[in-house]
């Protein structure tokens, strides 16, 4: 579903369930899609682009495959998957998602829209749009409160070690933030692959979740999961 131009996203909402999942809050993973340079051919997308959509894809792929609807329909929080374009000039993509979703989006041809071109898979009916301002698909109303962010950001190149590093959440005054921080490092520890915390303490790479932390004015937040700690690893500039 496409919440706009700049926005895809999906969740995880069984629509058949009987629960009172409109009243669930959202926990977010989003991803930016950008490869942006001055110099395109200095900005080839593999560690930036590349890697933060197939990580994401990825956990969509294992998540729908091995948790049974019924369970995710029990969870505190319904999970959704976002993916960001827009984010190299300022947030476009994930500032307009947020403002739409906490900022109470108004269509002007009335919040039911009109009927989409779009179609998801093994629906029998249409979604929704608005043509003023324009939203490709009015499922994102959908979502409620947005109570926290996992964000990832160029986990293509680790430096040559399996180590990745989760930015923020650890030492935040959010409580949220550091439970979603404890709980990848945790599920991290048996793997070939690890998380530890950041060492860049106070700090948040620039990500979708900068957009949420300055929208919800610190009410909700979130942490980044990258491949690098406190500075870019070596060969792999920003965007690259």
């Amino acid at each position: 579903a496409a919440a706009g131009t700049p926005v895809t996203f999906g969740y995880t909402d069984n629509e058949n369930a009987n629960d009172n999942s409109q009243d669930r809050p959202t926990v977010i993973l989003a991803a930016s899609i950008d490869s942006t340079s001055m110099f395109h051919e200095l900005s080839p997308g593999a560690n930036t682009a590349a890697s933060n959509i197939l990580s994401l894809l990825l956990a969509a792929e294992l998540l729908g495959s091995s948790i049974k609807d019924e369970v995710l329909d029990q969870l505190y929080s319904r999970i959704a998957f976002a993916f960001f374009q827009g984010e190299s000039y300022g947030f476009i993509g994930s500032r307009s998602f947020v403002k739409d979703v906490t900022g109470g989006f108004e269509c002007q041809a009335g919040n039911e829209g009109v009927p989409s071109v779009m179609k998801r898979k093994d629906e029998t009916s249409t979604t929704r749009a608005c043509l003023n301002p324009l939203r490709t698909d009015l499922t994102f109303q959908n979502l409620g409160d947005i109570r926290g962010m996992i964000a990832v950001d160029q986990v293509g190149n680790l430096g040559g070690g399996k180590n990745l590093y989760v930015q923020g959440g650890a030492n935040a005054e959010n409580g949220f933030d550091a439970f979603l921080s404890e709980v990848m490092i945790e599920l991290s520890a048996n793997g070939e692959y690890t998380a530890q915390a950041s060492s860049a303490e106070d700090s948040l790479p620039p990500s979708p979740v900068s957009s949420l932390v300055q929208l919800s004015a610190s009410g909700a937040g979130g942490v980044v999961l990258t491949g690098y700690d406190d500075a870019f690893v070596a060969n792999s500039l920003y965007h690259s």
